[in-house]
């Protein structure tokens, strides 16, 4: 985790650690050599559990403070690449253009964008093959009611 990293509300932060829950979300993903787009890099602990087992990882992250300590785990891996934008706000066709066929979503999500994105992805595009998110217990349980 990164020390003294002060949450934002405004982007409805929660970061995964717990290293056996990581492993099972790749797990559960079903990315080992595939490519993978994570919306929300976050500190970094999804996006990196997902680099040691898909071919590429492309991950999006909106909270610029970020920005550093995401550039030092890029440097570790020649497979991911992170972009700092808010994916909510582009465009299908830009952030498609980071593959070349197919790939699967995984994301940590807050509450507030769940919803959008889902919707967003589901709705405007054909080339996402699966969406495997991580929301709050509420969402969930709307889901699927």
């Amino acid at each position: 985790m990164i020390e003294n990293f002060k949450f934002n509300k405004k982007f409805g932060q929660n970061f995964l650690s717990d290293r056996n829950l990581l492993d099972a979300i790749v797990s559960d993903a079903q990315v080992e050599n595939e490519d993978v787009l994570e919306i929300g890099a976050g500190a970094g602990a999804l996006t990196e559990s997902l680099v040691k087992s898909a071919k590429k990882v492309v991950s999006y992250e909106i909270d610029k403070k970020l920005t550093e300590h995401l550039a030092e785990i890029e440097k570790k891996y020649s497979n991911l690449k992170i972009i700092m934008q808010d994916a909510l706000k582009l465009p299908i066709e830009e952030i498609e253009k980071n593959f070349e066929g197919e790939y699967h979503l995984v994301a940590n999500l807050p509450y507030y964008i769940t919803t959008p994105l889902i919707f967003k992805f589901l709705e405007e595009t054909k080339r996402c093959k699966t969406l495997t998110v991580m929301v709050q217990k509420e969402v969930a349980e709307r889901f699927s009611a």
